[in-house]
């Protein structure tokens, strides 16, 4: 094992100023500049230059299809297109990790001070270099990213009511003053943005790409609140004491309690928290045993779907559709002989696919509530937070249980409940109007995600120890005269290049000719 860097009031060597590589994932619409500049601005405080890199104007044929493109529509429309067909014409959902590594290696090689010699282009990381990448579409551009950066990468998820978002693009395209004629454009604009989502694995997967950040943020608040939450992510990178808040706390317990979760699809967390912080109760997505709550990995005789090997809610939703394709035909009302590879894919677009109530599980938001009530603890005025977005079947028992707030990171798109309890349940609604009608307010979560919570606040994590006095019994601040601004994970000099040149090598042999660009 590496051994850990240490945080002190000792300077630092100059190895020590890892790159930092950002990646930006959000909604069409979203201020992305604003997140950018306001990111800049921070990391430029603590010593770090930064480099933007637009992945799509990387794109062959994007000078052709966007630039020249009359309107502001059909470029923002060019552009949403042509991510998707390079994707699909190169057969690789990751393809835009590998323009963001090149376009890393091109800067490098411009700035790099320390060429030895003209025959070697020095590729190797710079100092104080951070490089921010607008934007990421899908799981696997991060995974190839994770790869090859490690804890190095830090991804933002920025969001943006519709509302908002329908907006910002209204006003790129009309202005500020003729907005209001362009709303129908932009509408277009976005329903083109999220039918994307429907062209499999090479279209874009913003909804699944969102929760896997690092650090999330809204950009819908007033520009002091973004700067300040994005100071505070810096900060922590660049190892400043900073504990965890009460709700970065309480969704923590929550991802943690779904790691208990065998479910062959997901696995759901969800955790109960008063105003104070205190957790009352936790759940997870789960097979409910005899006696009371849910199975453990140490219960004998536990007969999870896991245990059983197959999914009980797919295997139901199937046998329903093939009954009914199968009453159709005794009707004569379908002619055509339909076969099970046919029968599966109908069934997969179909409504079908909303039938939640046929699952063995305990959803995990119902096994918080559930658990309070077996244990008698008092959750009414509580605050539930769920690494997912409950289901219709959950929120009705959500909003009858007493709870005000619900908090939660992943979209979850068979849900209904804007549909269903427009009168009990605010989405995306304004506060104070939400307050004001007594409704229980689903918003997303915003802060350090928790599958990094253990990297950012443990003091003494095996890659990075934080000295937080110094021998006198003095803390260690950004206020101390001995202060040194270093991250505490960035990317490894040693091995990233490495990396990069696997990472690069596996296009290079697939497309040696211009579908890659160059670096």
């Amino acid at each position: 094992m590496p051994k850990p860097q240490i945080h002190s009031t000792q300077a630092p060597h100059t190895g020590e100023y890892h790159e930092l590589v950002f990646g930006f994932i959000a909604a069409l619409g979203t201020d992305l500049d604003t997140l950018f500049h306001a990111l800049e601005m921070e990391l430029r405080s603590v010593g770090y230059k930064s480099h933007l890199i637009h992945v799509i104007e990387s794109v062959p044929g994007y000078n052709d299809k966007v630039k020249s493109s009359d309107t502001m529509y059909e470029q923002m429309k060019q552009k949403i297109v042509l991510g998707t067909n390079f994707r699909q014409e190169t057969k690789r959902s990751d393809i835009f990790a590998v323009i963001a590594v090149r376009e890393i290696r091109r800067i490098r090689t411009q700035e790099n001070k320390q060429i030895e010699d003209e025959k070697q282009k020095s590729v190797r990381p710079l100092q104080k270099v951070a490089y921010a990448i607008r934007q990421l579409k899908t799981p696997a551009e991060v995974a190839a990213l994770r790869k090859t950066y490690g804890d190095g990468l830090y991804l933002i998820s920025a969001y943006s009511s519709y509302d908002n978002r329908l907006r910002k693009i209204a006003q790129r395209l009309g202005g500020m003053i003729n907005f209001p004629d362009h709303m129908d454009d932009a509408k277009k604009l976005i329903e083109t943005d999220a039918k994307e989502e429907d062209k499999g694995e090479f279209g874009q997967q913003v909804s699944d790409t969102f929760p896997l950040a690092d650090f999330f943020i809204n950009m819908d608040k007033d520009s002091g609140t973004i700067s300040n939450d994005i100071r505070k992510f810096v900060q922590l990178i660049f190892g400043v004491t900073i504990t965890p808040t009460k709700e970065e706390f309480a969704m923590f317990h929550s991802f943690a309690s779904a790691l208990r979760s065998a479910s062959l699809s997901r696995q759901v967390g969800a955790a109960i928290g008063t105003s104070e912080g205190d957790i009352l109760a936790v759940g997870a997505n789960e097979v409910p045993k005899p006696g009371g709550g849910l199975y453990w990995e140490d219960d004998i005789g536990k007969e999870r779907d896991y245990e059983r090997g197959y999914d009980t809610s797919q295997r139901s939703r199937e046998e329903i559709f093939s009954d009914i394709v199968e009453k159709l035909q005794e009707k004569g009302l379908i002619s055509q002989p339909v076969g099970k590879d046919s029968l599966k894919a109908i069934n997969a677009k179909s409504l079908l696919l909303n039938r939640i109530d046929l699952s063995r599980t305990v959803h995990a938001e119902m096994a918080a509530l559930l658990s309070a009530a077996r244990l008698g603890v008092k959750i009414d005025g509580g605050t539930l937070y769920s690494t997912t977005f409950p289901c219709h079947d959950c929120s009705k028992h959500i909003v009858a249980a007493g709870i005000t707030d619900v908090v939660y990171i992943e979209p979850y798109a068979k849900s209904l409940v804007s549909e269903f309890y427009p009168d009990s349940i605010a989405i995306e609604e304004r506060e104070d109007t939400a307050v004001l009608s007594k409704k229980v307010t689903f918003r997303p979560f915003i802060g350090i995600s928790p599958s990094r919570y253990v990297s950012f606040f443990l003091m003494k994590h095996p890659l990075s120890i934080i000295k937080r006095d110094d021998d006198q019994g003095n803390a260690i601040t950004p206020r101390s005269g001995s202060w040194e601004w270093k991250p505490r994970f960035g990317v490894d000099p040693v091995t990233s290049e490495d990396k990069e040149n696997l990472l690069i090598a596996t296009f290079a042999e697939t497309f040696p000719n211009s579908q890659v660009p160059s670096q």
